[in-house]
C-alpha cells in the first residue's frame, strides 16, 4: 500500500485501485458498495495503466460510493 501523512493504506487485492485506512473500512466499503465496481475497475487497469489514470479511477470510484450513499439514505427514509 501507500501512505499518506504517516498512515499505511491498505490497497484492494481485486482492482488494486483503491486503498482505504484499515481492514474495517476496507470491509464497510466492499459491503456498501465497492463490490459493484471493483469487477469494473480490475478490468480497466493493466500493469501499464499510468499512475495518474490509476489514480483518477480511484477518485471517479468515490463519487459513485458516494452518489450510493446519498440514494441509500433515500431509500431508506422512504421505507420509514
Amino acid at each position: 500500500g501507500g501512505t499518506t501523512e504517516g498512515i499505511q493504506l491498505r490497497q484492494c487485492s481485486g482492482c488494486q485501485v483503491v486503498r482505504y485506512c484499515s481492514k474495517r473500512c476496507q470491509r464497510d466499503s466492499w459491503y456498501s458498495h465497492h463490490k459493484w465496481s471493483c469487477q469494473f475497475l480490475k478490468a480497466a487497469i493493466g500493469s501499464s495503466t499510468p499512475h495518474y489514470v490509476k489514480r483518477s479511477l480511484c477518485l471517479l470510484s468515490g463519487l459513485e460510493a458516494y452518489k450510493v450513499l446519498c440514494r441509500w439514505g433515500d431509500i431508506q427514509s422512504q421505507i420509514a
